[in-house]
């Protein structure tokens, strides 16, 4: 999960049409070395932590599906770099069974994926 991604989901393109993506305007970003990107943002139904949420999102090309911090804002993250796995538990609310999911990592984000009845 990168640092600077606060907010909800990213997903790829492809998913686009079966999160009933609703457009609501346009997200702004600020990079590194003054970098500006400009997004269009959408409501999703987006089935996460054994419910479906409704949650804001933007699409891009590729197949990671990036989970900001805003969407885990009730969980636990755990990370270990070292076996490359990621263990998230909601807190506070009724408790649901631990996720034990993977994490795949390059020098400049960490993709957390999961089983269908995760993500």
């Amino acid at each position: 999960m990168p640092s600077n991604f606060n907010g909800d989901v990213e997903l790829p393109d492809t998913l686009r049409p079966f999160v009933k993506a609703r457009l609501i305007g346009k997200v702004y970003w600020l990079l590194g070395g003054g970098q500006k990107v400009e997004e269009d943002k959408y409501l999703v139904d987006f089935p996460f932590d054994c419910q479906t949420v409704l949650v804001e999102a933007t699409f891009a090309p590729g197949v990671e599906i990036l989970i900001g911090t805003h969407l885990l804002r009730q969980h636990r993250l755990e990370i270990n770099f070292v076996d490359q796995t990621v263990w998230l538990e909601r807190v506070g609310r009724q408790a649901v069974p631990h996720a034990n999911i993977t994490l795949i990592s390059d020098q400049n984000a960490i993709v957390v994926l999961g089983t269908e009845e995760m993500i």
